[in-house]
């Protein structure tokens, strides 16, 4: 990944421009305008506007060293949040799912993860990381039965949770584990075969 800025010479719009490999590049506007051509991040005759792209450029290469995994659409997103002097939201638990659950083989299991998403934003629509603890999990298998439903589907729910959590782990997003010493229910189904007799 690199990243520089850039001079649009037909309108003087200065961008940062991110180049993530050779296919992929895109531009964020910074806001500023340039009537001289220039390189680097020394605009002439403004100490400010420098001094403000100097910033910007530092402050994106630290976000892109700290996300290096983050898809382009997302990068770009994030990149113009810093840009225009906002904050970016930590990501919530239920976008892991739903970006781990997409990338399933089979469109049942899609679909398993597609559901769980959906009871997980409904619990707690708003949770990181940071907020999934032992409490939370037994607070959301009471949920769920509260819901009215059976152990074995709270225990779908709740594997799928594990899953994407052992992902995150994984990908070096966490290193907690709020699953030790956890017990996710398990109800014996009752046979249906009929003997014989």
């Amino acid at each position: 990944m690199k990243i520089s800025t850039y001079l649009e010479a037909k309108t003087g719009m200065i961008y940062l421009s991110v180049f993530l490999n050779r296919s992929t590049r895109f531009m964020v506007s910074t806001g500023f305008h340039s009537e001289k051509k220039f390189y680097g991040t020394e605009v002439p005759g403004s100490c400010a506007k420098s001094r403000r792209l100097r910033q910007l450029l530092n402050e994106a290469e630290d976000y892109m060293a700290e996300h290096p995994r983050e898809k382009p659409g997302e990068l770009k997103k994030h990149l113009k949040v810093i840009v225009e002097g906002g904050v970016i939201e930590p990501p919530q638990f239920a976008d892991y799912m739903r970006e781990y659950g997409e990338n399933a083989k089979t469109a049942g299991t899609r679909e398993t993860y597609s559901r769980a998403v959906a009871k997980v934003d409904q619990f707690d629509p708003k949770c990181g990381l940071a907020d999934i603890d032992r409490r939370w999990l037994d607070r959301f298998t009471a949920w769920l039965r509260d819901d009215g439903l059976r152990d074995n589907t709270v225990s779908i729910y709740l594997r799928c949770v594990r899953s994407v959590w052992n992902w995150c782990i994984d990908e070096g997003l966490t290193d907690r584990y709020p699953f030790h010493r956890f017990k996710i229910p398990h109800e014996k189904t009752r046979h249906r075969a009929l003997t014989m007799d």
